[in-house]
C-alpha cells in the first residue's frame, strides 16, 4: 500500500477515536455548559426582614385628653382608659386616680366607676375621695366600686354609711346590701337599727341583708317587720324568717294572716307550708276572698298546735 493511503487511514482513525461521546460541543452549540437551568419564579431574592411596627402605648396617647379643658374629652378619656389592654390597667388605673379631683362631678363619677370596671384592687386613692366627696352620685360611684374591688375589705367604708340617716336612702340602702351579701355579722345590730328606719327603703334593704345573715338572733326583728306597714318590707322578712326555719318564725306568720294583699298571703302561705309540713287547700290563682277558707282552716289548725311552736 502506497504511503499515502496509510496517512489517510491513520487521520480518519484518531479522528473518530476509541469512544461513543464526541469529544467536544456538537457542531452549532454555541453556548457553553453550565448545568440544568431553573424556571423563573418571577421573584426577587428575598433580602433583611422588615423590622417590627412599634408599638404604641395607648395610655401615653390618652393622656393629653385628661388635661383638656373640655369636659366632654375628658369623659372620653376615662371611658378609654377602661378599655386598655390588660398590660396597660396598672398605667391606666394611676392615671384614672389622678383625675378623681376632677372639677366636674360628671367626670369624677365616669372615673370612679372606671377604676372599679378594670378590676385592679387599688382603694386607697378613692377612699381618700370618699371623704371629701360632697356630691352624691360620685360618692355612690365610689363605694360600689370600692366594694366591687375590695370585697370584705370594704366593710369599714360601708359600715358608717349604712349607719348614717342623713345620707341619701338609696345610698344607705346600697350600703345594707352590699353588708349583707358580704354576710358582715359585724353589721347585724346596724341592720337591725336600719329595719325600723323611717323610709321603706332603707327599712327593706336592711331586712334583706338580714335575712341573708341567717342569723337567729334576729329572728325577733324580722318577726315585727313580718308586719310592717309595707307591702315589700313584709315580703322580705316574711321569707328571711322561712329562711330562719325555726318554730317560733311560725308565731310570726300567723299573727299576719288576716292581710287583705294577696303577695303578701300568698308569701304567708308558702311559708307555713315549708316550716309546718301541712297544706289548707290555698290557691296561688285565686283573691283573697276566694282564699278565705284557706285562712280558716290555718286558723283553726293554729289553735289546736300553737302550744308546739
Amino acid at each position: 500500500m502506497k504511503p499515502l493511503c496509510l496517512a489517510w487511514m491513520l487521520v480518519v482513525l484518531v479522528g473518530c477515536g476509541s469512544g461513543d461521546e464526541p469529544a467536544g460541543d456538537q457542531p452549532g452549540d454555541e453556548s457553553p455548559k453550565t448545568g440544568p437551568e431553573k424556571p423563573d419564579s418571577g421573584q426577587e431574592s428575598p433580602g433583611m426582614p422588615a423590622p417590627p411596627p412599634r408599638q404604641v402605648n395607648p395610655v401615653d396617647a390618652i393622656r393629653s385628653k385628661v388635661k383638656s379643658g373640655d369636659e366632654e374629652e375628658r369623659m372620653t378619656a376615662a371611658d378609654e382608659l377602661t378599655a386598655v389592654p390588660e398590660k396597660h390597667r396598672e398605667e391606666a388605673v394611676v392615671l384614672l386616680e389622678s383625675m378623681l379631683g376632677d372639677e366636674s362631678p360628671e367626670v369624677r363619677e365616669v372615673v370612679a366607676m372606671g377604676i372599679g370596671k378594670l378590676g385592679l384592687p387599688r382603694l386607697d386613692a378613692m377612699r381618700a375621695r370618699v371623704r371629701v366627696e360632697e356630691n352624691e352620685a360620685v360618692k355612690r360611684a365610689l363605694i360600689e366600686s370600692i366594694f366591687t374591688l375590695g370585697g370584705e375589705r370594704a366593710i369599714p367604708d360601708l359600715l358608717p354609711i349604712a349607719n348614717d340617716m342623713m345620707l341619701d336612702e338609696n345610698f344607705r340602702a346600697y350600703a345594707l346590701d352590699a353588708l349583707g351579701r358580704l354576710r358582715a355579722m359585724g353589721a347585724r345590730d346596724i341592720m337591725e337599727s336600719a329595719s325600723e328606719d323611717i323610709s321603706p327603703v332603707v327599712r327593706r334593704a336592711a331586712v334583706i341583708a338580714l335575712g341573708r345573715l341567717g342569723s337567729e338572733a334576729s329572728l325577733t326583728v324580722l318577726g315585727e317587720r313580718a308586719g310592717d306597714n309595707n307591702n315589700l318590707v313584709q315580703i322580705e322578712a316574711i321569707r328571711g324568717l322561712k329562711k330562719l326555719n325555726k318554730r317560733p318564725c311560725v308565731r310570726y306568720l300567723m299573727n299576719n294572716l288576716d292581710t287583705d294583699e294577696p303577695q303578701v298571703l300568698d308569701e304567708l302561705n308558702g311559708a307555713l307550708e315549708e316550716l309546718t309540713g301541712q297544706k289548707m287547700g290555698y290557691d296561688g290563682t285565686k283573691t283573697v276572698e276566694e282564699n278565705a277558707d284557706a285562712v280558716a282552716k290555718w286558723k283553726a289548725w293554729w289553735e289546736k298546735n300553737k302550744s308546739y311552736y
